[in-house]
């Protein structure tokens, strides 16, 4: 029973990756924008802190897969850094949910994710602008 809920919780963060390389990044998928971060938050609440090395591999990854994906420089530095910098902003909403939310779920609880995905996308749109943001996917 153990190991198939494993399976499980790997299955879900390969759907939800899936789904964040298709939510505002170079493909606009609306319904992906929404499907992504309810899976990925799915599996980083019921992973051990140790799964979200696994959450950041994979958002490190989608990153600079999709967001490279027109550049055909071949300079691979491009895509490492892009993933790795992509890959580290938009796990953090992930690491503060898990690290506030206890398991005594409060009202404030269900707060604390939005919150934190709203003040990276602000500061990333500070930065390098919108280019990335998942609310661009809910355009048309």
């Amino acid at each position: 029973m153990i190991r198939s809920s494993k399976v499980i919780r790997y299955l879900i963060l390969l759907l939800g990756l899936l789904a964040y390389t298709f939510s505002g990044l170079n493909w606009n998928v609306g319904i992906t924008a929404w499907i992504a971060p309810a899976l990925l938050l799915f599996y980083s609440r019921s992973s051990k802190w140790s799964g979200l090395l696994f959450l950041f591999l994979g958002l490190a990854f989608c990153s600079a897969v999709s967001k490279t994906a027109e550049n055909v420089s071949g300079v691979f530095i491009i895509y490492i850094t892009t993933g790795l910098s992509y890959g580290f902003l938009y796990c953090l909403p992930y690491l503060i949910d898990k690290h506030v939310v206890k398991k005594g779920v409060k009202f404030y609880s269900t707060l604390i994710f939005p919150s934190a995905v709203v003040s990276v996308e602000y500061v990333l749109s500070l930065l390098i602008g919108i280019w990335g943001n998942g609310a661009i996917a809910q355009f048309h």
